[in-house]
């Protein structure tokens, strides 16, 4: 992935909807979840970024006073009226934000973090469009005079936060403005077609109804609360570096495994399983199959969490080894983990000890423990 240097991007959060389908006597932006109002959520996950330079949110005017008092002491956030449609309200957050990009992001989707965010900024590369997108689970039938099922390997639902070159969608906006759009990659794509579609979050749902919101509430307060250990071991040979966390550390030698050896993502995979009741790593990628050998441990992560709903609240991890030192390396580790895991760097805690007479000094072994969330 590349990522421009410097990018700044200015966040624009709609929150102008009036909720007519809650039919909760009160706008959804404003509803509590776990304890927080639903546009908090959103609010706080594009804060600490660095390349988020200002919050735009995008409102009723007669909401204004109620967001000014949420959003006491927040920095970099400003309050702007919005339009009668959705794409008047991004047209308006467009016209008004400062930066070379803008990311649009609904506020009926509160489930969002600082590292999905962070993810999706560093997929933008040379692409003026990035958007989160998921592949549907259900048959999809399009039903007009007449019933069609359409091939759902060719069917996704988009999602949000959408980013996009701000001069290039104020364009689209702007062009589109006699028509009704559902969302502003349909305005973009009439102007360009230079975009990049990436994996969304299955958890980033938009409420609209109180079911959604039912189904929300468990996703944030659920309490099937479960604990994994893992432990993974391998020896050193020659070699030109081992894999930690998908990172290659270089040094003389290398770890003698069937796949890529890296020793501290099959620990933490071994934990997932285990915390889930799902067995263990062996199970899943065995070692005397030709379809493991030399397989990235990344890419049996992201196996394991397509087969999994979880919500992974803390990890600790052990790595014990003489050589080569981790402290230069510890918190690219802890990066590139946050990403592929897509959760935050705060929730990661990688340690490093030497053997000292202890272990043998030829290898290494990794031990893991997580704390998760699980989904039914």
């Amino acid at each position: 992935m590349q990522t421009k240097v410097n990018i700044e991007i200015s966040a624009i959060i709609l929150a102008g909807g009036i909720g007519k389908r809650m039919k909760t006597g009160e706008k959804k932006q404003f509803l509590r979840l776990n304890n927080k109002v639903l546009l908090l959520h959103s609010l706080e996950a594009f804060q600490n970024i660095e390349s988020i330079k200002e919050i735009i949110i995008v409102s009723q005017r007669d909401d204004f006073k109620r967001i000014e008092k949420l959003t006491t002491g927040v920095k970099n956030v400003r309050i702007i009226e919005g339009g009668k449609r959705r794409q008047d309200s991004s047209l308006n957050g467009v016209r008004a934000s400062k930066c070379t990009y803008v990311a649009i992001h609904d506020a009926a989707r509160p489930n969002i973090n600082c590292s999905f965010i962070k993810y999706l900024i560093s997929n933008i590369g040379n692409y003026d469009c990035i958007v989160p997108a998921i592949k549907p689970d259900d048959t999809v039938r399009y039903i007009k005079n007449e019933i069609e099922t359409l091939d759902r390997r060719s069917v996704i639902l988009v999602q949000t936060p959408q980013i996009f070159n701000r001069e290039l969608i104020l364009k689209a906006l702007d062009l589109n403005r006699n028509q009704d759009i559902t969302d502003d990659m349909e305005a973009f794509l009439m102007v360009s077609n230079n975009y990049n579609i990436v994996k969304g979050n299955v958890r980033n749902k938009k409420i609209t109804n109180i079911e959604d919101f039912e189904v929300m509430k468990r996703y944030i307060n659920n309490d099937d609360i479960r604990i994994g250990f893992g432990f993974d071991s391998h020896n050193f040979r020659e070699g030109k570096g081992i894999y930690l966390g998908g990172i290659l550390i270089p040094c003389s030698f290398e770890t003698i495994a069937h796949s890529d050896g890296d020793t501290l993502l099959h620990s933490l995979i071994d934990a997932i399983l285990g915390a889930c009741a799902m067995g263990d790593i062996g199970e899943m990628f065995p070692d005397n199959k030709d379809w493991t050998m030399n397989m990235k441990s990344s890419d049996m992560m992201k196996k394991v969490l397509d087969k999994i709903d979880i919500n992974i609240v803390n990890i600790d991890t052990v790595i014990i080894l003489n050589k080569p030192k981790l402290s230069d390396y510890k918190m690219e580790i802890k990066s590139n983990l946050a990403g592929l895991l897509e959760i935050d760097e705060d929730k990661i805690s990688i340690k490093a000890k030497t053997p000292e007479g202890k272990y043998d000094e030829n290898k290494i072994e990794v031990y893991s423990q997580v704390l998760l969330n699980r989904f039914k």
